[in-house]
């Protein structure tokens, strides 16, 4: 069976009815095809952000890590029932000026449905936990779509890196190229009506953990291609992974503008399991008065423009 013909029968399954065996079956028999390798290198940082509900604090470095396997339930988009995952957001190592340039905003984004609506208003509290890795971490990078290539210059390189090594293999070029496109287009859905809409992109990532990548990096969908997920196995987690750092915030919205508020924060020592949240520097923190004058003092002037 041909790539073509493998591909033509992924896309006519019925992903409501679970076919998991058979998504893993096909993704199996697609051969040897080129992919892009991301290492991640010691001094790397990742931030892995998670929303507080209903007043929750977190005290634990495990509550800002990957969740337990029992809980991991449902189909997300690199993890399976099977197989949880750490995510994460970074930005690369090098980009354009007009980019984005700070990880908690990718992750207030992926984590925050309140700040992707642009009518609705509200205050959400949120938590950040800052990762360092420790020991190279190699990704299977998932970049080949041309909707974020415009928004991101090292979703380009990766691209043009990738097409210029397939060049180098005329006999995988073309297949390559192929499926790379059809997987890209399962990470890139923002389309998503129940959790087997991810089946295609977390069999995916469970093929390429089991080929010895840690996970995949791939465009953020939520932030419409601005920085970088990552989906991480345990294993690299607790082996290459250390949490150095936690900070809680609270993101205020009122119609289009946003404002992100610090308010506590916390070290976190070699080995330490659990930490204490203190309270920011006063001029790190501007409170919850100022920051609505802020909010409607923009949208006055948004107003009168």
């Amino acid at each position: 069976m041909t790539v073509p013909h493998i591909l033509e029968n992924l896309s006519g399954l019925d992903l409501s009815k679970y076919p998991i065996y058979e998504v893993k079956r096909l993704i199996r028999k697609l051969g040897k095809v080129a992919v892009v390798a991301m290492h991640l290198h010691p001094g790397k940082r990742i931030i892995r952000a998670r929303p507080n509900y209903n007043g929750e604090k977190f005290s634990k470095v495990s509550e800002l890590s990957y969740k337990p396997g029992r809980y991991n339930l449902k189909f997300q988009r690199a993890s399976s029932p099977r197989m949880t995952m750490f995510y994460g957001s970074l930005i690369p190592d090098f980009y354009r000026p007009n980019e984005i340039l700070n990880a908690r905003v990718i992750g207030c984004f992926e984590s925050i449905p309140l700040i992707r609506e642009n009518q609705n208003s509200g205050v959400q509290v949120i938590s950040f936990g800052k990762w360092i890795v420790t020991k190279k971490i190699s990704l299977c990078a998932i970049v080949f779509h041309k909707n974020f290539l415009l928004k991101n210059s090292f979703a380009n390189e990766l691209n043009s890196g990738y097409e210029e090594f397939v060049k180098r293999y005329p006999d995988f070029e073309k297949d390559s190229l192929m499926v790379s496109s059809y997987f890209a287009n399962y990470f890139a859905n923002n389309k998503i009506a129940d959790d087997y809409d991810y089946i295609m992109s977390a069999c995916f990532t469970e093929m390429a953990v089991e080929k010895g990548f840690a996970g995949v990096l791939y465009p953020s969908v939520r932030g419409e291609g601005h920085g970088f997920n990552v989906a991480i196995h345990p294993y690299f987690v607790d082996s290459a992974m250390e949490l150095e750092a936690v900070g809680q915030s609270t993101i205020y919205k009122l119609g289009t503008e946003l404002f992100l508020d610090n308010d506590l924060v916390a070290l976190v020592l070699k080995g330490q399991m659990e930490f204490n949240l203190k309270p920011v520097l006063p001029n790190f923190h501007l409170g919850r008065e100022n920051v609505i004058k802020e909010l409607i003092l923009r949208n006055f002037q948004k107003f009168e423009n």
